[in-house]
């Protein structure tokens, strides 16, 4: 960014934040390349017990995401892009996922870390966890570069958001993570790049890449909040009657295009999976789970008031205030100075071009977080995308990022101010909010049951657990507010202790919080007998087992991903509404081609082989055509509905089959996650069944000539096929990822040309420099 072009960027006002003490004490720069070691450092440390220490992720990490980066990484490794997930449910797709992010940048380098048929656990999450210095630098070069603030101001900004309770109580989440760690530098981008053609395109790369992560929420509401800072910025300029282009409004557009044409081969395939997932349709009243409540406010003071949920379940107070997860989605602390330099900047410097949208932002993002508890969140349910999400409180990432970008330029303040100017009645106001509620906490003057009835009283010792806690850092603020108003201390002898201070309460709130000493692979490795037993007898013959019944699981609910057997069960938010015919429970294994199952002597479970399953293709000679709904009912309520020798279908096919061919055959001769081929040899036209989930992505090939598939027994998949010996093949040929890649493609090659012709165009319009005179003898 050139230096005219940053200045057109940052605050327009005569107290400018770039104004500096006296020569005799000059703030200290810190280079670039130091802050991110500094970040990276930093990182390393906070995570140390993860990535050093021999602890590892738990949660949502070993149940979703180690199995499914696992079984995306080994077949990436093979040469095959893994569009089905035959493992899993009995089968669904999974690039179509958004969730496993499989085209984003990092999770793709993780294919060169496949050892023995396995990914390590350790290296997916130093690539996640390194992100948090990604989460800093990015916060620090934004508020450097776009606020205008000082070095230092900028690296606490920085620690404040990459070690901040939502981003850190998030770590479990990879997708949330990368998000998050990218959207400060999209936003520097994107500001910078309303003046500059090369900066737009940067933009719309990097959040095309950061749409990649694969979190639908996170992507809505980074997305909102670009457009606000759109229409800021522009109104901004427009009000100040400063000059502007008239290509500033494309500039401004031109990322969120770049960024849904790269996104294109994610969500295309995407919005055909979410139309036929259990996922489609969302009450206002389911979406409202995970909302925060009022209490959940004194948290941003009081951060464990509510217990927490901890990976090594170590926790003095378990989380009390509701369901376990809650603990993490409301997660809203910032560190008491950090939250204190933000209330100043709003208070104090509200003149500052960027300080009235980021306080307004933070509050939003906090009204809008309160879901059913204000009136907000019903607004906005009401709009498109809104309306397919759950958990409000996901809005606090916003609240996060604009509440750090305030407390940078509140922290400025002491460098900035005089003792006089510095407390004021802002910051007067600030600290006595947040060192009253502390004093309040602190001598029993909260209750558990003001916050949720009927809890057990023993809850009420999480809140002095909270209040001793925040201790440190409230007593730090309440000397530095001392120390600003009655001494002249200021610049660094200040700034270094309040960094200090923060790095020490973040670090002991969220150090360790997502640890556990249980190694994912090893979770994965506590049935090896099962396993062995069911993977080999599944390379003889294709069937599927179901390790799980009511309460009762064998093996971890994705297993079938990490070892590449067929289960019936798994773990995926956008499971297919369809997955399996709604009938009596043995007819429905028996159609599900399940060999191996859990099977009930008394109150024990046992594991062992059935019988009477169904093959995973069959040769049908008679049909019964019913619609959809009464094809539903029919399994539903008919015991007696002859499966076995009857397939049910919704369509009438072309020509009749029959007669019976008892010496019919039908043979798999090659199964992989892309594609089956079929042998069949009839006498007479048959209908060729295969128990395998219908999906609309697959094709069928009756000797390379294309064939309809049927919806038989209403969610698995028939072909019709004539007399005689055939080869039938299905194909998973999705025109959604087809016409994604394409527009991926161009989209990325276009931006590449695009940048490249600006900077050129840049380049030759920048005026040689002059050659020096020669000097005069």
């Amino acid at each position: 960014m050139s230096k005219a072009q940053l200045k057109r960027t940052q605050p327009a006002h005569p107290k400018s934040l770039d104004r500096r003490p006296s020569a005799e004490k000059p703030i200290p720069e810190i280079n670039v390349w130091i802050a991110v070691g500094i970040f990276a450092a930093l990182a390393l440390i906070f995570h140390s017990s993860i990535l050093m220490g021999g602890k590892f992720l738990w949660e949502d990490f070993v149940e979703q995401e180690f199995p499914f980066r696992t079984f995306a990484a080994t077949s990436l490794a093979q040469g095959v892009l893994p569009h089905w997930n035959p493992y899993i449910f009995g089968g669904m797709p999974f690039m179509a996922d958004i969730q496993t992010a499989f085209w984003y940048p990092t999770n793709l380098l993780q294919t060169l870390f496949v050892s023995d048929g396995h990914l390590s656990a350790g290296v997916m999450q130093w690539f996640i966890l390194m992100h948090y210095a990604v989460a800093g630098a990015g916060m620090y070069l934004f508020a450097k570069r776009i606020l205008g603030v000082d070095d230092w101001s900028a690296l606490f900004a920085g620690i404040a958001y990459a070690f901040g309770g939502f981003i850190v109580a998030q770590a479990i989440h990879q997708m949330i993570v990368y998000q998050m760690a990218l959207f400060p530098l999209v936003a520097l981008a994107f500001i910078a790049g309303i003046d500059n053609w090369r900066y737009s395109i940067v933009s719309g790369i990097l959040l095309g890449v950061m749409y990649l992560a694969g979190h639908p929420q996170s992507t809505l509401f980074f997305t909102f909040l670009l457009a606000m800072l759109a229409i800021y910025e522009l109104t901004f300029r427009t009000m100040r009657k400063e000059r502007m282009d008239a290509g500033a409004i494309i500039r401004a557009a031109i990322p969120v295009i770049i960024a849904i044409g790269l996104f294109a081969i994610q969500l295309l395939p995407s919005q055909e999976l979410a139309g036929l997932s259990r996922r489609e349709v969302m009450t206002y009243e389911k979406s409202v789970d995970g909302s925060l409540s009022f209490g959940n406010l004194l948290t941003l003071v009081l951060p464990r008031l509510f217990g927490v949920t901890d990976g090594a379940h170590e926790a003095k107070v378990p989380f009390w205030n509701g369901a376990y997860y809650l603990s993490w989605e409301t997660a809203i602390y910032i560190g008491i100075f950090p939250l204190f330099f933000g209330i100043l900047a709003a208070m104090q410097n509200w003149k500052r071009k960027y300080v009235p949208f980021f306080a307004c932002m933070s509050l939003f993002a906090i009204l809008f977080a309160l879901g059913d508890h204000f009136f907000i969140y019903r607004i906005f349910f009401n709009l498109p995308l809104f309306d397919k999400l759950r958990t409000p409180a996901r809005m606090s990432m916003v609240f996060s990022f604009s509440m750090c970008a305030l407390s940078a330029i509140g922290f400025r303040s002491i460098f900035e101010r005089t003792k006089k100017e510095a407390i004021g009645t802002g910051a007067l106001v600030g600290a006595g909010a947040i060192i009253l509620v502390w004093i309040y906490a602190l001598v029993g003057g909260l209750h558990a049951s003001s916050f949720l009835p009927g809890v057990a009283a023993e809850a009420d010792a999480s809140i002095g657990w909270a209040a001793g806690l925040a201790t440190f850092p409230v007593l730090a603020l309440a000397a530095y507010v001392l120390a600003r108003k009655f001494s002249d201390l200021r610049g660094m002898i200040l700034a270094i202790p309040v960094i200090a201070v923060t790095l020490i309460e973040l670090f002991t709130y969220g150090m360790g919080l997502n640890a556990v000493a249980d190694n994912p692979a090893d979770l994965f490795r506590e049935q090896p007998q099962l396993i062995d037993q069911v993977k080999q007898d599944q390379a003889k013959e294709i069937t599927r087992a179901r390790t799980r019944m009511g309460s009762q699981i064998l093996v971890k609910r994705n297993q079938g991903a990490y070892d590449r057997i067929q289960l019936i069960e798994g773990y995926n938010p956008l499971v297919l509404q369809r997955v399996s015919p709604e009938t009596f429970p043995e007819e429905q294994a028996d159609l599900m081609n399940i060999k191996w199952s859990i099977i009930q002597h008394g109150q024990q479970p046992d594991f062992g082989a059935r019988s009477t399953y169904l093959p995973r293709v069959k040769l049908y000679y008679k049909t019964e055509v019913r619609s959809d709904t009464m094809a539903r009912v029919l399994l539903k309520t008919d015991s007696l509905f002859d499966y076995r020798n009857t397939i049910l279908i919704e369509e009438q096919p072309p020509t009749a089959v029959g007669p019976l061919d008892a010496a019919g055959i039908a043979s798999i001769t090659h199964y992989s996650e892309n594609e089956i081929t079929v042998k069949v040899k009839t006498a007479a036209p048959a209908m060729l069944f295969l128990s395998e989930v219908y999906y609309p992505a697959w094709n069928a090939y009756i000797d390379g000539a294309p064939s309809k598939i049927y919806r038989a027994f209403t969610s698995l998949r028939a072909v019709e096929v004539p007399a005689g010996e055939h080869t039938v093949v299905l194909k998973y040929e999705s025109k959604a990822f087809a016409t994604g890649s394409m527009i991926s493609l161009a989209t990325l090659l276009l931006s590449i040309g695009g940048f490249v012709f600006f900077m050129l165009r840049e380049k030759k319009a920048t005026p040689e420099p002059e050659p020096a005179a020669p000097e005069q003898a």
